[in-house]
C-alpha cells in the first residue's frame, strides 16, 4: 500500500470549528518522533494545502476539494477526523484507488453517552422541568397528572438503528440500566454483545411498534435519507420517543413536526438536523415535546478528543507502514 519513498509526507489540514478542535502542539511532534518514515506537517485553516497536497501520500482532515484531489498524484490514504466522510468523498477520491478511513472510533463513547442522556432526559421530564423552572412554576402536579406518564427505562424496549461503534457502545449502556435492546442494521448478521435481538432493515415495520425508545445512529446515505417519515411515525407507539444522534437526513423533519403537533408521536430529541443550525423560521424550534441539542453528541474534553484521535491514527500508521489492512476503512460507494 505504501510507496517506496524513504520519507512519506503526511499533511494534516482543517479549519477548527471550536476551541476544543485546535490541534494540540504535541500531536504532530509525537507523530514525527514515533514514525521516522513519516514527515508530518499541520496546515491550519487549509493555508498552503493546494501546494502541499501534491506531495502528500497521506492526508488527514475534514474535507478536500475536487481540484485538490485531482492534483494529489501521490495520495494513497485519506483519514477523516470525523466519523462522517461526506466532504472527503469527491469523485476523484471515490473513483480512484485512495483508501479512506474515518475517526468513528474516536466519537463513539461521547455520542453513546449523549444518546443515553437524551433517553433518560425524555423519560424523566427534564426538558419540561427546566421550562417550568424558567417560569418559576412548581410543576409537580402537572408532571404527575401528565398523560401518558413517561415509562421507566428499566424494562423498556430500545431500538438502535445503526449498529456501528456508537450503537455498540449505546447497547452496553442501555443494558446497564435494564433495557431490552433490539439492533437494526442493513443485514442482521452475527449476534452483538448486549443486544437481545438483531434485525435487518426489511424488519423495520415490525420493529417500530415494539419500541419505547428509538435511537438513530445512522450514516448519511441514499438508503438512510428520510428513513423515518410520516408512515414510520404512525407505526410507532403513541408514547414512544425518537432520538437522533446520527445524521439529520435520517428523519423527514416536516413529518416529525406534524406528528408532534397532532400528538401522533409523544416526543423526540434531536442532536442532528438536516440544516444546522435550523433557520429562525424552522418549525423545529417551537414543536411540542421536542428537545434540540446543538450537535454536541461528540463533544468531550480536548484531552480525550486528541488522545483518541492520535491513538486511532497511530495504529493505522503502524499498519500502513507494514502493508497491513487498515482499521475503520470506509466503503466509498456506500459512504460509511
Amino acid at each position: 500500500m505504501a510507496s517506496e519513498d524513504q520519507t512519506r509526507a503526511l499533511t494534516i489540514s482543517f479549519r477548527p470549528h471550536a476551541t476544543a478542535w485546535q490541534l494540540p502542539d504535541w500531536f504532530v511532534r509525537e507523530l514525527n518522533l514515533e514514525f521516522g518514515e513519516i514527515c508530518a506537517s499541520y496546515l491550519p485553516n487549509y493555508q498552503g494545502l493546494d501546494e502541499a497536497i501534491q506531495e502528500s501520500e497521506i492526508f488527514v482532515g475534514l474535507s478536500l476539494r475536487s481540484d485538490q484531489a485531482a492534483r494529489a498524484k501521490k495520495l494513497r490514504w485519506v483519514h477523516s477526523l470525523y466519523a462522517a466522510v461526506n466532504h472527503l468523498l469527491v469523485p476523484e477520491i471515490i473513483q480512484g484507488s485512495v483508501v479512506v478511513t474515518s475517526a468513528s472510533a474516536v466519537h463513539r463513547i461521547p455520542v453513546a453517552e449523549h444518546a443515553l442522556a437524551l433517553i433518560l432526559g425524555m423519560a424523566r421530564w427534564l426538558p419540561e422541568s427546566l421550562r417550568m423552572q424558567q417560569r418559576r412554576h412548581w410543576g409537580q402536579s402537572d408532571i404527575w397528572s401528565g398523560r401518558p406518564f413517561r415509562k421507566e427505562v428499566n424494562g423498556a424496549t430500545l431500538g438502535i438503528f445503526g449498529m456501528g461503534g456508537i450503537g455498540i457502545e449505546l447497547a452496553k449502556r442501555a443494558k446497564a440500566v435494564g433495557m431490552h435492546v433490539i439492533g437494526l442494521r442493513r443485514r442482521a448478521g452475527a449476534a452483538v454483545e448486549n443486544v437481545d435481538e438483531m434485525l435487518e432493515v426489511d424488519d423495520l415495520p415490525v420493529l417500530l411498534p415494539r419500541c419505547d425508545y428509538i435511537v438513530l445512529a445512522l450514516p448519511d446515505t441514499a438508503q438512510t435519507r428520510h428513513m423515518i417519515g410520516a408512515e414510520q411515525l404512525r407505526l410507532m407507539k403513541k408514547d414512544a420517543y425518537l432520538i437522533n444522534v446520527g445524521r439529520g437526513t435520517a428523519i423527514d423533519e416536516a413529518a416529525l413536526v406534524d406528528a408532534l403537533q397532532r400528538g401522533v408521536s409523544a416526543g423526540a430529541a434531536l442532536d442532528v438536523m438536516e440544516k444546522e443550525p435550523p433557520p429562525p423560521e424552522s418549525a423545529l424550534w417551537d414543536a411540542p415535546n421536542l428537545l434540540l441539542t446543538p450537535h454536541i453528541g461528540s463533544a468531550t474534553s480536548p484531552e480525550y478528543l486528541w488522545r483518541r484521535q492520535y491513538q486511532v491514527l497511530a495504529e493505522n500508521l503502524r499498519r500502513y507502514l507494514k502493508g497491513e489492512p487498515l482499521l475503520y476503512v470506509v466503503d466509498k460507494m456506500r459512504g460509511y
